[in-house]
């Protein structure tokens, strides 16, 4: 895997308004509380494609384009409580499917040759992050137990995806980037 800065874009789907604004307040809840702080200043979103380095003979329009190609058809899921992954990373949990694990199958193989894209061969664990990284030691269950008092169940429509791109430390989704499926 490449350097965290060489890194230079990813590929995920951006929440509804109302679902983002629910993910803020709680990303909100575990800097103040836990001091939890990273990530959060990318868009709440649900990665597709983890970040991968550009190859120097494509530009960001490149990738537009063939993710502008791709023929897929809009799916509904749910996100339905919360998880995590041990101690590194609390979600809001994202009902897994078949349609997750294809959309990522296509948009890998649109943008493959790319750049340094690696295919992860397990099935695809949709979610999308509150905490990660530096949740203090031994806190994720604390974290959880509080989380659970809110109502996150919500059905979605993933009808767009989009690519976010690094500025700086910063991941950056820019409204031109984002493509209708």
């Amino acid at each position: 895997m490449k350097p965290f800065l060489t890194q230079t874009h990813f590929i995920g789907y951006p929440l509804p308004k109302d679902l983002e604004d629910t993910i803020t307040v709680l990303r909100q809840y575990t800097a103040s509380r836990y001091n939890c702080h990273s990530g959060h200043s990318t868009l709440p979103h649900i990665t597709i494609i983890p970040p991968f380095t550009l190859s120097d003979e494509f530009t960001t329009d490149d990738i537009l384009k063939r993710l502008e190609d791709i023929k897929f058809k809009p799916f509904t899921s749910f996100v339905e409580g919360f998880g995590s992954f041990s101690d590194r990373t609390v979600f809001a949990n994202v009902k897994a499917s078949k349609d997750w694990d294809n959309l990522r199958n296509t948009v890998f193989k649109a943008i493959s040759d790319m750049g340094d894209i690696k295919k992860d061969k397990r099935p695809m664990k949709p979610h999308i992050t509150i905490a990660n990284r530096d949740i203090p030691p031994n806190k994720a269950p604390e974290i959880l137990e509080r989380l659970q008092t809110y109502n996150i169940d919500k059905e979605i429509k993933v009808d767009r995806i989009a690519l976010f791109t690094r500025v700086g430390y910063k991941w950056v989704l820019q409204s031109e980037n984002i493509i209708f499926l």
